[in-house]
């Protein structure tokens, strides 16, 4: 676009009209959100979940993602009226995105860590002082207050790219965290001596992918980390648990393997309309096609792999959404009791 032929002024005008309607289309987007969660489209279209949605399908980068998506969830759980006066504020730029996304984030933290509930007058009092704020006094602003600054506040996960093949990670760890890593290192010595926090972070990786992960065996095994592994794991470890007398399990470790090998180790559902296959990889389960209340069988052809979100979809599809939401209702309540 060549934009020459503009006066000095109408350059001027035009950017700040701009920017104004860049923050408008923002907080639209925010609603946006927030109905498409309340349906949860984004299954149907082959998505795991919002953020999925929004980083494969919109093109956000993850951070803009995160940002958008946590503000969003700020802004629904508050009263119609403060929705309102928040938005305008987006809109004008007495507030930033990135503000309204840190505050949820905090919230969250402190609920997480220090079993701390902020009431709605607290976090309207909260959003009225982070306006003009810049993020930097935001963060200074929640560090003052939280009661664990430290993980509410600091304690922020950072991951970036390197190169095709390395990516730095970047965390906070606490005064026990680095005392477990370091009785890791004490009982691995003979293995390795002096591990540096990737060997070590490798170790443990596979140990726990070597238990858990039914496709790792056969596919992704690292052969050092393997040898430590076989040098730590008890006899007892490798031992499958025996069914209770009377009980079925619906697939065997076996039945599992073979799934995870012929499925790729992720979510396999389809959306019928684009054709795009979810390809989540995280938090699988094992579905079963023809379900096991209808008279399923646990078979390699009946048995599939799907994300918790699309394996709840397939059977709201069967049993109808109602009936799957009092089902789970029913076993948070059993749970929390």
């Amino acid at each position: 676009m060549n934009l020459t032929h503009l006066s000095d002024l109408e350059l001027w005008n035009g950017t700040k009209e701009l920017v104004s309607k860049e923050r408008e289309m923002t907080t639209h987007f925010l609603w946006h959100l927030k109905e498409m969660e309340n349906r949860k489209l984004y299954r149907e279209r082959g998505f795991s979940n919002l953020f999925a949605y929004c980083v494969e399908g919109l093109g956000y980068t993850p951070g803009s993602a995160t940002r958008r998506i946590k503000s969003m969830k700020l802004l629904k759980n508050l009263p119609e009226l403060v929705q309102k006066k928040v938005e305008e504020a987006l809109n004008t730029g007495k507030v930033s995105l990135s503000n309204v996304s840190s505050l949820q984030h905090f919230f969250e933290k402190e609920k997480k860590f220090c079993d701390k509930e902020y009431t709605q007058t607290e976090k309207i009092d909260l959003l009225d002082k982070i306006e003009g704020k810049s993020q930097d006094q935001c963060q200074r602003l929640l560090f003052s207050i939280s009661q664990n600054p430290e993980k509410t506040v600091l304690s922020q996960d950072r991951e970036r790219i390197l190169s095709e093949t390395q990516s730095e990670i970047k965390f906070v760890a606490s005064d026990q965290q680095m005392k477990m890593f370091q009785r890791v290192r004490e009982i691995t010595a003979h293995a390795n001596p002096h591990p540096t926090y990737a060997e070590l972070f490798e170790m443990l990786a596979d140990f726990m992918l070597m238990k858990k992960d039914p496709a790792y065996k056969v596919t992704q095994k690292s052969h050092s980390a393997a040898e430590w592994t076989k040098t730590v794991r008890k006899p007892s470890d490798q031992s499958q648990p025996k069914p209770r007398q009377n009980e079925r399990p619906y697939t065997s470790k076996k039945l599992e393997r073979e799934v995870h090998a012929r499925d790729h180790s992720m979510c396999t559902f389809e959306d019928p309309l684009t054709g795009k296959i979810c390809g989540c990889k995280y938090g699988l389960e094992i579905d079963h096609a023809v379900p096991v209340a209808l008279g399923g069988e646990s078979t390699l052809q009946n048995c599939r792999l799907r994300c918790r979100p699309h394996n709840l979809l397939e059977a709201e599809r069967v049993f109808g959404r109602e009936k799957m939401e009092q089902h789970l209702s029913r076993n948070i309540g059993r749970n929390s009791s």
